[in-house]
């Protein structure tokens, strides 16, 4: 890297760029030797080009770098967190908040590097993350792989996950308790991108929790105190995630042997019964209007479910609204209407997921996806 005298001589700095064609960016240094400004090619190629006269008294022996310099360099120890570097740069004037800067190390000049390269390396760790949040939502999940990924430990039951890029704000999950009782849950995060990633995760981890946790209750425990597990994982989530954040969604309770299922809904709506040939939309239960259902809001949330007697043969579907609000070319949404025919296809829950599946690739066409999408569905035996 080169370093030139505030008191070199314009004429120096001609030559250099004319010899060196990638010369763009020169630090210059006073008689101190610390770095008091710098000269970059394009701004030095303007002085020169506004006119025959400024090229001759630019290029006059007499005439020092200092005369030209602008003063207004920025040096940034190695050591500066790349986050604190950016918001350093980007402070800088409009006419010169994308030019090079100085990188020193201990006090001495090190090197240039650009804002682009910050950026590059904010998004090299940003990447970091997500593919470490990424990791944490298949383990969480128990899903083998993304974007697009199917789950099932048996056939009473089928799921599918597919983050609109890397890690999601959807979360499905179904657990079964013996032969006797399945929960089951799907949410869908407000927002997007890492903090909406992120509640999955905590969501996923105190889901894990709550498995272990009724792995060691009789049907009859598990049933009583499922209201106050999910009373406490909305309250946890509150705690640990930003106040902005929460979930729609819906969980599940399903006693299989007196074929009674429970309902709580969080302000989520999107899940169906078929029954023999027959489909029909569950509606949640009415609230008071002052209380927002929403998962992980509000701490003290006290959700009632709506109870429903299942028969055998009886198929749950439940989604996310980036399967009923997905749009095609001409804007039109898939709309709700569309779930009853693939519901009334499919004989098992894989088949119904399938024919879903196809049902809403074909209907986007090549109209751009711009939200996760999850699937949940469920065989009464």
């Amino acid at each position: 890297m080169r370093v030139i005298d505030e008191h070199a001589r314009v004429q120096l700095v001609y030559r250099l760029y004319l010899d060196h064609d990638h010369l763009d960016f020169l630090p210059v240094a006073g008689a101190d030797g610390k770095i008091h400004g710098y000269l970059q090619r394009q701004m030095f190629l303007a002085m020169l080009s506004r006119s025959k006269y400024s090229s001759e008294l630019l290029l006059r022996p007499e005439v020092s770098v200092s005369t030209i310099m602008d003063p207004r360099v920025v040096l940034l120890e190695g050591t500066t967190p790349l986050a604190e570097a950016a918001e350093i740069l980007m402070r800088r004037d409009d006419d010169i908040r994308f030019d090079p800067f100085v990188v020193t190390v201990d006090g001495e000049v090190y090197g240039v590097s650009s804002v682009r390269r910050v950026l590059d390396g904010l998004n090299q760790y940003l990447q970091a993350d997500l593919n470490a949040c990424l990791a944490a939502q298949r383990r969480l999940m128990q899903y083998d792989g993304f974007p697009e990924s199917e789950a099932g430990s048996d056939q009473m039951f089928a799921t599918f996950l597919a983050p609109l890029s890397g890690p999601g704000g959807d979360f499905v999950r179904v657990l079964r308790h013996g032969n006797d009782l399945t929960t089951a849950l799907l949410f869908d995060v407000c927002g997007k991108g890492l903090k909406a990633a992120t509640m999955v995760s905590v969501m996923g981890a105190l889901f894990a929790r709550y498995a272990e946790d009724v792995a060691e209750m009789d049907r009859q425990t598990h049933r009583e105190r499922f209201p106050d597990l999910l009373r406490q994982m909305n309250s946890l989530t509150y705690e640990l995630t930003p106040e902005e954040m929460y979930a729609t969604g819906v969980a599940l309770l399903i006693d299989r042997r007196r074929r009674i299922m429970l309902a709580f809904d969080y302000g989520h709506g999107f899940l169906w019964l078929r029954r023999d040939n027959r489909v029909f939309r569950l509606s949640p239960r009415s609230m008071d209007e002052h209380q927002v259902p929403f998962f992980g809001i509000n701490p003290e949330l006290t959700m009632e479910p709506r109870a429903y007697r299942l028969h055998p043969g009886d198929l749950l579907f439940c989604c996310s609204d980036g399967v009923v609000e997905a749009r095609n070319q001409d804007k039109e949404e898939f709309g709700a209407a569309r779930i009853a025919p693939a519901l009334r296809s499919g004989a098992s829950p894989d088949e119904v997921l399938a024919i879903l599946r196809a049902a809403h690739a074909n209907f986007r066409g090549n109209a751009r996806l711009t939200d996760d999408r999850s699937m949940l569905c469920i065989a009464i035996e």
